[in-house]
């Protein structure tokens, strides 16, 4: 822009495109972008285009000068940027160091220590602490401890000389080294942060950036001043007609990667193409987006989830004498570059971090980059970036494999998030716009958005790549079933567990199951490790919901011992006897003594005559179809409640089934009689009866 050039930028999916979009806006650079991309992104940019709005943005000082004031304020501020990375890294190092003493204290408090008055070193460093622990372990290990060798390095290398308290006492002394070490290496950390910061503030360090910031923007905004003062909107038929001038009014365009082509004229190169989330653009969209462009900025992350390609024309396309790097169903375009040019071109690795919580991102830096990321937020005292919720015993995920909306979902997940989570007065959040909930499944999301608020952004994590939240809660769904044992390979990918973390900017959620992740697969394993070590089990959160069908499994809560064990017979099927049980303890009490209920009701006995129904219903009534449960009055023996238990394969995985239950449910509604559906996979149900008890009698 500030060159005169044109820049094209694309990304494989709308979001990570109105990403960007957003941010321009913000800082009201918008009329100077051309959100385009198929025909109706076009239809609606038209229909509401940008207005310029230059008015202020010229500068009173002349380019020349400014340009020279920046010059002077780079000479002055690289030198303190690599300062500031120190700082980071330093904060981070003492944040960690600060956590392993929190657990050494922990598990050294189990244990009455005498404190060590002085090191037993003449060299007090925590290098040397931890030097002699070293071999100390290792003369342990070889049973050297009392050898006059071990005994004299030991004297010359670290000044130790108390072999007498080290025997009678070596767990005790122990300790105490790594207390002092612990204490001498954060007191290291804290000088040195000091230092760094003192560096930084006696050369007004935040100063300069921000003057550096001022002079950046008066320039650009006086640029585009000096561009579009007085300049009128251009229309569609510009557009059309006169590409050369509406790319010189909007020199940024932004379109999906697979939309570019049409977006411009015939033989017309932008001078830049900038594909952003390149690991998930494939590589025929690339090639459309790359033919409109002389120069390409590729940015994307090999860590992260790759391209979705139908693996079912596969068979249809000839890829004889394919090379490697040209392989569509193996590359996307991040990946087909670094593999076709290796080290033949320009690289840059982003190693500052300012989106997600420091507690938040060392995760995925510890876990997927080695450590080379540097953490810029502020870890501020009493955050809790991190929470997991386990949900009680059972096998909560289930498949539906029959019906247009197939797929893996999780009730019980997500019940804990609507009444556990979304009620932890520690979740920080602003508006439920702030909150994000992710999961690796569609059909889990296809229920979350029937449950959750409608402020609250659902999608899969494939779909959240590019985008972030304050709050993000993530739903593993699977279980310890065989489908659920299935499914690990696909949840368990590194790349999946990285996005969904990296989405969090203050607060990550993780909703899974008690113990199949400890069981198979290395990285949820390692993410739910991760979080018990960081938070010290103070957010290890071990869910109270719990179902009375979770008797069902062959593993549920100790809460429901003392209810197994009394259990009524009355049907064939153990939910129904289950529901009865429940139902038989509520009636009992005081307050229900007006009520009584009864099993497997025709339907044709609770209506008095079939007037009100259309030729189905009355075939349906007259088929002799029954309800599970009625609660009726006991001296008019009217109904106040119909209860119906839908098992998961007769009813949710059954499409016919649940057109039978649909009919019932209109019937039931015209003659006005309550009804409630109690599936197997829910919970609650003690409270949901109850509930319904009270709003009818």
């Amino acid at each position: 822009m500030m060159q005169g050039k044109t820049v094209a930028i694309v990304s494989g999916n709308n979001a990570a495109v109105q990403n960007i979009k957003d941010k321009l806006e913000k800082e009201k650079y918008h009329f100077i972008v051309a959100s385009l991309g198929n025909k109706e992104n076009i239809k609606k940019f038209f229909e509401k285009l940008p207005q310029i709005n230059v008015a202020g943005w010229e500068s009173q000082l002349e380019e020349r000068r400014l340009y020279e004031k920046i010059t002077e304020l780079n000479e002055r501020i690289n030198h303190l940027l690599e300062v500031n990375n120190q700082l980071a890294v330093v904060k981070q190092e003492l944040s960690a160091f600060a956590l392993e003493r929190e657990h050494y204290e922990r598990y050294s408090s189990h244990h009455k220590l005498e404190e060590i008055k002085r090191l037993p070193f003449y060299r007090q460093t925590p290098e040397k602490i931890i030097s002699f622990l070293v071999d100390n372990h290792i003369a342990k290990e070889k049973e050297k401890l009392d050898s006059i060798f071990y005994k004299a390095k030991v004297l010359i290398k670290y000044g130790f000389t108390e072999f007498k308290k080290l025997k009678e006492s070596e767990m005790g002394l122990i300790l105490n080294l790594q207390k002092q070490y612990y204490d001498m290496k954060i007191r290291t950390l804290e000088e040195k942060k000091q230092e760094l910061t003192n560096e930084l503030a006696n050369h007004s360090f935040q100063d300069l950036l921000k003057k550096h910031e001022e002079l950046s923007t008066v320039i650009f905004k006086h640029k585009l001043y000096k561009k579009y003062n007085g300049k009128g909107n251009i229309d569609e038929n510009t557009y059309k007609n006169n590409y050369k001038t509406f790319i010189d009014h909007f020199p940024i365009v932004l379109s999906t990667t697979h939309s570019l082509r049409n977006c411009v004229a015939e033989n017309f190169l932008f001078d830049y193409l900038i594909i952003d989330e390149a690991s998930q653009v494939d590589l025929l969209t690339a090639a459309l987006s790359l033919s409109c462009s002389k120069n390409a900025i590729i940015v994307g992350d090999t860590k992260q989830l790759p391209q979705i390609v139908d693996l079912k024309i596969k068979d249809r396309i000839n890829q004889i004498d394919i090379e490697d790097s040209f392989d569509y169903f193996k590359h996307n375009i991040l990946s087909s570059m670094i593999s076709l040019y290796e080290n033949s071109i320009s690289k840059e690795t982003l190693r500052e971090h300012y989106r997600c919580h420091p507690k938040i991102i060392e995760f995925c830096n510890q876990k997927y980059y080695d450590g080379a990321l540097i953490p810029f937020r502020e870890e501020k005292e009493g955050d809790i970036p991190l929470i997991l919720y386990r949900t009680a015993k059972g096998n909560h995920m289930r498949k539906v494999t029959h019906g247009e909306e197939r797929g893996k979902f999780n009730q019980r997940e997500l019940d804990v998030i609507v009444e556990e989570v979304m009620q932890n007065h520690q979740l920080c959040f602003q508006s439920k716009t702030d909150i994000g909930f992710t999961t690796p499944y569609k059909k889990q999301v296809k229920k979350a958005l029937n449950l959750l608020d409608d402020e609250i952004e659902c999608d899969t994590i494939h779909k959240y790549q590019g985008r972030e939240k304050s709050v993000m809660i993530m739903s593993t769904v699977l279980d310890t079933t065989f489908q659920g044992k299935k499914g690990i390979s696909f949840v368990d990918d590194p790349c999946m567990i990285n996005v969904a973390v990296s989405r969090a900017q203050n607060q990550f959620v993780l909703v899974t199951d008690n113990h199949l992740f400890s069981q198979f697969g290395k990285e949820v394993i390692d993410l739910i490790r991760y979080i018990e070590y960081s938070t010290l089990d103070e957010n290890i959160i071990d869910s109270e919901i719990v179902s009375v069908f979770d008797l069902l499994y062959k593993e549920y809560s100790e809460k429901l011992m003392s209810y197994k064990n009394r259990l009524l017979n009355i049907s064939k099927q153990q939910s129904e006897d289950i529901i009865w049980t429940l139902l038989n303890d509520i009636l009992n009490e005081s307050k229900y003594s007006s009520i009584t209920c009864t099993y497997q009701v025709y339907l044709k006995n609770l209506i008095k005559s079939t007037d009100n129904l259309d030729s189905v219903e009355q075939a349906f009534v007259n088929h002799n179809a029954s309800v599970d449960f009625v609660v009726y009055r006991k001296l008019n023996k009217q109904p106040v409640l119909i209860i119906e238990v839908d098992g998961f394969a007769f009813h949710e995985n059954n499409p016919e089934q649940l057109k039978k239950d649909e009919l019932k449910n209109n019937i039931l509604r015209k003659y006005q009689l309550p009804l409630l559906r109690l599936p197997t996979t829910g919970s609650n149900e003690e409270r949901k009866i109850r509930s319904r008890l009270d709003e009818v009698l």
